[in-house]
């Protein structure tokens, strides 16, 4: 009966013993599980992440570019386009001329504008002391130009002199003849001569009045014999 217990004495501490083993492994085992556990769970995430930082990039791009390729559409919607086709006449066929505007027929003339001058005068002085003396007379009324000089001048024979009156641009050597005074009954001598006038008459600037002594030679230049001049 001793060796009987002896022997289950011996026998329960082997149990004793395998099961103190047994535990010992499994809680050494423990720590190695969740190390391992860890790792995977942060290599998971650093995947993911990696994941999403670069194909964030990607796909944050992508709405741009769609954005940018919509208003690149809808730009060329709004500018219309417009091709202008040219049609060319077949062969043996004569282009057809446009068609002419027809015609307004006669117009009627733009009316004239009526121009009134105040009439200006001056007097006519003596340049060789021959004591001749006058005045001169310039004026438009509408579109006539009006000049008139009376003076009193020294006896002349008309049958071989005359008097002349020239109106003459001062400054320059631009002159005319207005014509051949006239006896007045008066003993005076006159002229009255008429000019058309419109707006682009310079008669205006012929503002220099000389009465000359001329031979009846048919010589058209001016006398030097100047007898009354006067200015306006």
């Amino acid at each position: 009966m001793g060796r009987a217990l002896q022997t289950e004495k011996v026998i329960n501490m082997r149990y004793a013993q395998h099961r103190s083993q047994f535990s010992s492994k499994k809680q050494s085992d423990g720590p190695g599980k969740a190390i391992f556990a860890i790792a995977f769970l942060l290599i998971l995430a650093l995947v993911i992440i990696g994941a999403l930082i670069f194909g964030g990039g990607d796909k944050a791009s992508e709405p741009g570019e769609d954005q940018q390729d919509q208003e690149l559409t809808t730009e060329d919607q709004d500018e219309p386009k417009v091709v202008v086709v040219k049609a060319e006449p077949e062969e043996g066929q004569e282009p057809e001329e446009a068609p002419s505007e027809p015609d307004p027929g006669p117009q009627e003339p733009e009316p004239s504008v009526e121009v009134t001058l105040p009439v200006e005068e001056i007097s006519l002085q003596d340049v060789e002391g021959s004591g001749g003396y006058g005045t001169a007379r310039r004026g438009i009324t509408g579109d006539l130009f009006t000049l008139a000089a009376v003076a009193t001048l020294p006896e002349i024979n008309q049958s071989i002199h005359a008097y002349e009156v020239w109106l003459i641009k001062p400054g320059v050597t631009e002159f005319f003849s207005a014509g051949d005074m006239f006896y007045r009954s008066d003993g005076k001598w006159g002229l009255v001569w008429e000019e058309g006038y419109n707006a682009y008459s310079e008669i205006l600037d012929y503002s220099k009045i000389i009465i000359t002594r001329e031979s009846r030679d048919g010589n058209e230049a001016p006398s030097p014999t100047h007898i009354v001049e006067g200015e306006f």
